[in-house]
This record gives C-alpha cells, structure tokens and sequence, in this order.
C-alpha cells in the first residue's frame, strides 16, 4: 500500500505522459498502403496526446529525414539503423512526441538500439525521461550490456518502453 501511495501521490508531477510502444516493423517507404495504415495509427496516438515510441524502423538518415516531414506536427527524434547480421538494417528507433510535448534533451544510448528523451509534457511539475528500446535477438547481451553504462539524470523518473524479443514460454501460467 505504502508504494501505491507513493505513486499517486506522483502522479500530478508526471501529469501528462502517456506512451504506446510499437515494433513498427520496417518503416521505410511511405507511398505502400502498410506504411500508411500505419502512419495513420501513429497519428491517432499523437492526436490523442500520447508520446510513441518505435523500434525496428529500419531507418537511414535520408529515411528518417522522410518520416520527419510525414509529422509536421510533432517532434520526431529518430536513432538510425545499424548495420544487421545478414547485411541489411538492423534496429532503428525513434519517439515521436505530441504537440505541446516539449523536447528538453536527447541522445543515442546504444546506436541503432536504445534511445533517450528528456521531455517535459504540458502541466507537468518536472522533466522525465523517455527510453526507447529495441534488443535484437542475436545481440541482446551485447546492447543491455551497453545500456548498463548509461544513466538518465540522476533523480529523474524514467520510463522505458520497447521491444526486449523476450519469449515466455507458458504465457500467464
């Protein structure tokens, strides 16, 4: 009880952020109907005030550039792709924030995989920090040992959100 007391009692400072995490899945072209269907929901969730995280973009720079300009109403930090095992891209990320969400910071925590923002969204008390995260499957020890490394500002409330490739076996057993 003392926990959810602490929480509650957090939530007009945090007043405000609210995320989706989606694998996208590939992210590149934006003239198929699969990348519009999915701009669309990526639209719904900013229109609706929430801050989206995505991983496995697949994005190049000239990609992401693309994608920016797709948003013209928000605030799209994208961490580019990386190379992949079999040649190709690999990863890629980016949050895409809301309107009146204020961009304070960011950075690439591991390139390819792990991004950070510090926002601050709107009748909110203080900044938090927003990690996005993609552990690809043949690389996960590799990218959390990584991120290991890398702190957001000390006292500062973090959410993470992504994609871990973490397979549970039995489900909700």
């Amino acid at each position: 009880v003392g926990e959810l007391r602490a929480r509650l009692s957090d939530a007009p400072r945090l007043a405000g952020t609210h995320l989706v995490s989606w694998n996208i899945r590939w992210l590149l072209c934006p003239h198929t109907a699969k990348a519009a269907a999915k701009r669309t929901a990526i639209v719904n969730q900013l229109n609706a005030g929430r801050i989206v995280c995505l991983q496995e973009t697949h994005w190049h720079d000239a990609a992401a550039a693309q994608w920016q300009a797709l948003f013209p109403f928000s605030t799209v930090v994208p961490c580019a792709a990386r190379p992949g095992p079999g040649g190709g891209q690999q990863g890629g990320t980016a949050i895409l924030l809301p309107h009146l969400t204020a961009l304070v910071s960011s950075r690439v925590l591991v390139p390819g995989c792990a991004l950070e923002c510090i926002i601050r969204t709107p009748g909110s008390a203080s900044d938090v920090a927003i990690w996005c995260v993609y552990l690809p499957p043949d690389d996960r020890e590799a990218v959390l040992t990584a991120l290991e490394s890398k702190s957001p500002p000390p006292g500062m409330d973090t959410f993470v959100a992504g994609d871990f490739n973490v397979h549970m076996e039995h489900g909700r057993d």
